[in-house]
């Protein structure tokens, strides 16, 4: 577990990635779509993304769940 890692759960689209929150983004403005680095899953409504993004929590203990990067 680290504290830099987390979920993050876009509540538009319903996808569930893995987040940094200390960005590797070389850009001049700091890009933070940079922090996601790899899509867990799609959930076809909210509450299918939070049982995912929940379910990875649990088995990675991340730092925690967002909705915003």
């Amino acid at each position: 577990m680290s504290a830099d890692n987390y979920i993050y759960l876009n509540p538009k689209t319903f996808e569930v990635w893995s987040a940094t929150a200390s960005c590797v983004c070389y850009h001049k403005n700091h890009c933070l779509k940079c922090q996601k680095s790899s899509l867990i899953g799609k959930g076809k409504d909210l509450k299918e993304a939070m049982k995912i993004a929940q379910k990875e929590n649990d088995e990675t203990c991340e730092y925690g769940i967002s909705t915003e990067l």
